[in-house]
């Protein structure tokens, strides 16, 4: 019972952006560590991969080339005739993610031309079918900036090119401004991906990942800004493993890391059907929360009753089996 719970594209060929915008889009994130074979299995459940392939510079002035295995992961996504997007991100920093990296690629003008110029370069010489801007930990003096990068990269892209942007799950929306995220602006120009997860994590007790009745909160806070056919709805496909007590330690875990889990602890999963996850009391005071495709399913069917524009999940690597469309 435990096991078992437990093309290149061508230009020419590309769609405009309306009827892109028709269409639910069902996105995988990758990360240049990924396997090619990650894309191949999942490839049957998606429409887009989004791969996490540069970064901005430490004087946020520039970005990095995408990497051998970055590229290695877009031929092999157009040969499954999946759109693959470039992900940029600020990397570094103590978190992964470098709050004066993006503040100095925001605030400036000329970093952004340049970075503008490099991605345009990358995108048309590489055949990425558009750019997604995953800057985080950003604070209120960035909104302008990023608002100013997404709408230069919008007038300048491809018309039949994504475009998106990663937002944190907002709580309000003067919360949005203070991190950085002007909504209603972005969503003018670009999809919009919540990012619906790390509800509990390392910093916080057990708790759901993005359970269902914090997520429909964020949302709503989502909704009321922006469009619901730009809105992307971002979907955790991993957990956390929390051992409670005096010296508290957690650990991010896959979907089969949970189940070998289960499996040596011979311990059973439970559904919890409120927050729309997996959960298990181990021995030795851990605790787990994880989602699934099952949990992936929920969202979706969410997602798609909201008319939103479509999903993404975080990501291909630490995901399950996801259902072939």
């Amino acid at each position: 019972m435990a096991l078992a719970l437990l093309l290149a594209l061508l230009p020419g060929a590309r769609t405009s952006s309306r009827s892109q915008h028709a269409a639910f889009q069902i996105t995988g994130y990758a990360s240049d560590w990924t396997p090619p074979s990650t894309i191949d299995t999942q490839a049957s459940a998606i429409s887009n991969v989004g791969i996490d392939g540069v970064g901005v510079s430490p004087s946020g002035s520039s970005i990095g080339p995408p990497s051998a295995r970055s590229l290695a992961l877009l031929a092999v996504a157009h040969a499954h005739g999946l759109r693959s997007t470039l992900l940029v991100g600020n990397w570094g920093g103590p978190s992964g993610v470098s709050p004066g990296i993006a503040s100095r690629l925001l605030t400036s003008g000329p970093h952004r031309a340049h970075v503008v110029y490099r991605l345009l370069q990358i995108v048309r010489t590489e055949g990425w079918d558009g750019v997604t801007l995953d800057l985080e930990s950003l604070s209120s003096s960035d909104g302008p900036g990023l608002v100013a990068l997404a709408t230069a990269l919008r007038s300048r892209l491809p018309r039949g090119d994504l475009l998106a942007v990663d937002v944190a799950a907002p709580q309000s929306i003067a919360g949005d401004i203070a991190e950085g995220y002007r909504l209603p602006s972005l969503g003018r120009v670009a999809d919009v991906v919540l990012m619906a997860y790390d509800e509990h994590g390392p910093w916080s007790g057990p708790g759901p990942i993005g359970g269902l009745p914090w997520l429909k909160r964020v949302l709503n806070v989502a909704r009321n800004q922006i469009p619901s056919q730009r809105l992307i709805l971002g979907m955790a496909a991993y957990g956390y493993s929390w051992r409670v007590g005096k010296h508290p330690t957690s650990a991010a875990v896959t979907d089969v890391q949970a189940l070998r889990l289960l499996l040596r602890d011979r311990s059973h999963p439970r559904w919890n059907a409120v927050q729309g996850e997996w959960t298990a009391a181990l021995r030795h005071r851990t605790v787990l929360w994880w989602s699934n495709s099952r949990s992936i399913r929920l969202r979706e069917t969410l997602a798609r009753r909201l008319h939103l524009g479509g999903v993404a999940i975080w990501q291909l690597a630490s995901a399950d089996a996801l259902p072939a469309r």
